[in-house]
């Protein structure tokens, strides 16, 4: 009884202190050189009929967001294929379980990213994203990961498509634990995640807020910090 009442003070002091307190959170560049300098050509190949409609929303997530801020330069083309085309820039397969394991050791899989055929960056989780220098990107999802987590998957990797790596925290106060951030390019997937604010500054940080233009900064983007 006695350890009881000498936690509860200390519950209470968790439970109303800021989760963001001293965060410093993070973005790096997605291992881009130099990014985009047309607007991307997105082909999603015979996605499964069943959740068809939910991945067009998905991969069209991010256009919804620039459209919703009055973001200019940034626009992309989405089209449903049954193939492959020469004109695509950036293609959106699903594959088994299977098959993103062996290219990724695991279940969950990892983005890969390059801007030639025999040069990786970056690592991550939820699929593959290759590069190419006559293809722009490769992505490549797990058709059958976990009822409802496609979708955020999908709006993950197309950050990454566009050159946006995880969001970090680099200093959190002594209180990791309290730390928590709803940004869908967090590394791990996290329940309600969105497109956040900060999501799109780096994105307009990395393309010195010219459109795909070419990338103009390619080092750390650092959230400023608000007490």
């Amino acid at each position: 009884m006695k350890t009881i009442i000498k936690l509860i003070p200390i519950f209470f002091i968790l439970l109303f202190m800021p989760i963001s307190a001293n965060a410093n959170d993070y973005f790096k560049n997605f291992g881009l050189v130099s990014g985009w300098n047309v607007e991307p050509i997105v082909c999603v190949i015979d996605p499964p009929k069943e959740q068809k409609h939910n991945i067009i929303k998905a991969v069209t997530f991010w256009q919804k967001v620039f459209d919703t801020i009055d973001l200019q330069g940034y626009d992309y083309n989405v089209f449903v294929l049954e193939e492959d085309v020469d004109d695509c820039s950036v293609i959106i397969r699903f594959v088994t379980e299977a098959e993103v394991r062996a290219r990724a050791g695991t279940s969950l899989a990892l983005t890969l990213c390059s801007e030639s055929p025999t040069l990786y960056f970056a690592l991550g989780k939820h699929a593959i994203v290759t590069r190419e220098s006559s293809r722009m990107c490769y992505v490549y999802v797990n058709a059958y990961w976990a009822e409802g987590s496609t979708n955020p998957i999908i709006v993950h990797e197309m950050g990454h498509v566009f050159g946006i790596g995880h969001r970090a925290i680099d200093q959190q106060g002594g209180f990791a634990y309290l730390i928590e951030t709803k940004d869908i390019m967090y590394k791990q997937l996290i329940p309600f995640a969105m497109v956040t604010e900060e999501s799109v500054d780096a994105l307009q940080y990395f393309y010195g807020y010219n459109g795909f233009n070419g990338l103009v900064n390619r080092d750390i983007y650092k959230i400023p910090h608000i007490e």
